[in-house]
């Protein structure tokens, strides 16, 4: 039997208007298939704040509109259909136009996209494809995606510098921040990487970064073909631009990533082949077929030899020609901070600009400030690395944590960089991702997430104040 219509949609449209005055246009109700009913209803000229409109859900479709979204009056509780071009919402939105069902990580796309925001707005060319790796097992994907001026064929790259610091990129990801429900932890997490890398009175290939080789980025309410596909963060990848890099074979320059195995844990040696935990996301020298890129790998190793073969003595005498122990006395303060359990043995990202030292930092945090106990062991001594410093660097890594807790691990500055990126999200855009997506999400998660994620910090903080001072 053919389903009834129903004729309940109050939907702002051209396609829907029965007369206009000089007051008033009335518009006919419609069903959700598109199908205009008899019945009307009236929207005032003369006194737009006759509806006070709300964004009230992005679930919704409509062939006649660009961007649909339902609309309540905070006044009346009615309800509408609109697009959000007509709405001043404070965030972007990205459009991705195309076949998107059989993307994949090894396959990528071709597509087009529009993105407008009220600084900037454009329409290109794009390709897109899966990223991640343990990321892949989940409904919501990541993606990588690079733009590409329009009509050129996918040649010639598209740039655009959405915010100060990002620099011009054509290459960006698009994180779906699935496991977690705020939305920011990733970003956040980076924040409070780059306060401390910038707090660090040390001069060194990272200090100058324009971006201190931490990722950022911004929400964007994502839409496929227009219809409503999340809310994402657009992110800076970790490749070259963010390490400023070049492809010059006389530089011994590279970025790896550990991703678990013998050495994500620091407990074996790298393979040639990475096929033991070690990834390559950039050489200088991958360009010259006349160079062996093995020096990557050996490089890298004489941190594991370092880690496995030294006596506390030698280690402290030998690990930092190869390593910032500063840095990474850095990273570990965070990992402990945040209880990061899943950038232990991975989601670490390594750089080198001589071919001998390498300097480490994270990417991936969306698991960090979780909601795990405040004393809860995170096993970080599972990294040997991460053991041996711990061990070999006791008053170094105190003295600095416990400066570090009277500036940026503060708990109002923690609240504040909380704050700063919980206030770039609307809330109906995390419930319909949650609707969505099925994860479950309610509005006071949403008005006390900073409260929530700043206590959790502050009692693992005061957690560790305690350990720091008896060790």
């Amino acid at each position: 039997p053919t389903e009834e219509h129903k004729y309940n949609r109050k939907v702002i449209s051209k396609n829907f208007i029965a007369k206009e005055s000089k007051t008033d246009t009335t518009y006919y109700y419609s069903c959700s298939c598109g199908k205009i009913g008899t019945d009307t209803f009236k929207i005032s000229k003369e006194d737009p704040t006759k509806h006070n409109l709300e964004l009230l859900d992005l679930n919704v479709t409509c062939d006649c509109l660009d961007y649909p979204a339902i609309f309540s009056c905070s006044d009346c509780d009615d309800w509408f259909v609109d697009s959000l071009l007509n709405h001043d919402l404070n965030m972007p939105i990205l459009n991705l136009k195309g076949e998107l069902s059989n993307v994949s990580k090894d396959d990528k796309k071709k597509i087009s996209c529009d993105y407008i925001s009220k600084d900037e707005s454009f329409e290109c060319d794009a390709t897109i494809k899966h990223q991640g790796n343990a990321s892949l097992n989940y409904p919501k994907k990541n993606y990588s995606i690079q733009f590409f001026k329009p009509d050129t064929d996918y040649d010639k790259k598209y740039k655009v510098e959405f915010f100060k610091g990002c620099g011009k990129q054509s290459k960006y990801c698009l994180k779906a921040d699935y496991a977690d429900d705020s939305h920011i932890k990733n970003l956040f997490g980076a924040d409070l990487a780059r306060q401390i890398i910038n707090d660090l009175d040390v001069k060194d290939d990272i200090s100058n970064l324009p971006n201190k080789g931490v990722v950022d980025g911004f929400p964007v309410i994502l839409y496929e073909n227009n219809v409503f596909y999340g809310l994402y963060n657009l992110v800076i990848p970790k490749d070259k631009w963010l390490f400023q890099m070049d492809t010059d074979e006389e530089l011994r320059t590279a970025i790896v990533t550990t991703e678990g195995g013998e050495v994500g844990t620091f407990s074996g040696l790298a393979n040639y082949d990475y096929s033991n935990g070690l990834d390559l996301e950039f050489c200088s020298t991958e360009d010259d077929d006349s160079i062996d890129d093995s020096w990557v790998v050996d490089s890298f190793n004489n941190i594991i030899r370092t880690v496995i073969d030294c006596d506390d003595e030698s280690f402290k005498n030998e690990i930092n020609k190869y390593i910032s122990i500063e840095r990474t006395i850095d990273l570990i303060i965070e990992t402990l901070a945040g209880a990061g359990y899943d950038n232990i043995w991975h989601n670490i990202i390594f750089t080198t600009y001589d071919g001998v030292k390498w300097y480490p930092s994270m990417y991936d945090m969306d698991l960090m400030f979780s909601n795990v106990t405040s004393d809860q062991d995170i096993k970080i001594e599972n990294n040997l690395l991460f053991k041996r410093i711990l061990s070999c660097y006791k008053d170094e890594i105190a003295d600095r944590y416990f400066q570090l807790r009277e500036t940026i691990l503060k708990k109002d500055s923690i609240a504040n960089t909380i704050n700063n990126r919980i206030n770039k999200i609307l809330y109906p855009a995390i419930l319909s991702d949650s609707t969505l997506w099925k994860v479950p999400y309610s509005k006071s998660t949403f008005i006390n997430i900073s409260k929530i994620i700043s206590t959790r910090v502050d009692n693992r903080l005061t957690y560790l104040d305690s350990i720091f001072t008896v060790n």
